[in-house]
């Protein structure tokens, strides 16, 4: 839970407590920070190749394929990771006033310019 508060020059007390989502990958994928080369000598990053279905999925099992440049068509592997530390997203978030919870409109008509 990320939490951050601050008194308004009225003296009340303005809140948020914003639920952190755990979304670590213990499985690999690819790494958006790869750069390799393919068999005819083009630079690969994301973005210059794309995925080509060899075995379209169903429900239960996700497409089959490889990737390949844009470029020439040559087979690219891009470099895999898997996250070395615990990754956070935020979630849903309480808003309070002196303590009680408030609905977010509450916040958006005294704070027009918050970003909430």
């Amino acid at each position: 839970m990320n939490s951050s508060s601050f008194r308004d020059t009225n003296g009340d007390v303005w809140s948020v407590e914003r639920e952190m989502i755990d979304v670590t990958m213990s499985l690999p994928y690819i790494n958006p920070n790869w750069v390799g080369v393919d068999a005819n000598g083009h630079e690969q990053r994301t973005g210059t190749y794309h995925f080509v279905v060899d075995t379209p999925g169903d429900d239960e099992w996700p497409d089959e394929g490889h990737y390949e440049c844009d470029l020439c068509g040559a087979e690219v592997k891009p470099g895999l990771t898997t996250d070395c530390v615990r990754r956070f997203i935020p979630g849903l978030a309480t808003y309070y006033l002196n303590g009680e919870p408030v609905h977010p409109d509450v916040i958006r008509a005294r704070f027009p310019d918050a970003n909430i």
